[in-house]
């Protein structure tokens, strides 16, 4: 398999993304794309860095 045709079925087949820096506040970024992607069928896997830490 080459290059191309690997993105292709990695871009195609896999329906579950982690958006790196998510926030629930409504107006930032990581909150709209997340939005977005679960409206198009996307399992969405939020990861905040900031979780956890003292």
């Amino acid at each position: 398999m080459n290059d191309a045709a690997l993105i292709h079925d990695v871009l195609t087949g896999e329906r579950t993304i982690a958006v790196v820096g998510y926030s629930t506040d409504p107006s930032r970024p990581s909150n709209s794309v997340s939005r977005y992607l679960r409206g198009q069928g996307f399992r969405i896997i939020p990861v905040n860095p900031r979780r956890g830490r003292r």
